[in-house]
């Protein structure tokens, strides 16, 4: 009867603690989806489909493009 009303508390105290950390994973958004934004000015340049985060074009006509290096080789030789 002991180990009856132990796992019982166990569980119940499982339960609990359980119910408490969905509330904070709620209240952190934790488990939050972003959702895309289609920006109405977005136009693909040719040549940086693969790592290019961010463009960002001057009014005298520069642009800045922050991008990341893609390593094609197999390896160091």
């Amino acid at each position: 009867m002991a180990k009856l009303i132990s796992l019982t508390l166990l569980g119940m105290g499982l339960a609990l603690f359980r119910n408490h950390q969905s509330s904070y994973q709620t209240r952190l958004n934790a488990l939050r989806e972003v959702q895309p934004i289609e920006l109405p000015n977005c136009n693909l340049v040719k040549g940086i489909e693969t790592g290019s985060e961010d463009l960002e074009i001057l009014p005298n006509g520069l642009a800045f493009i922050s991008s990341s290096w893609k390593n094609t080789s197999d390896g160091p030789e």
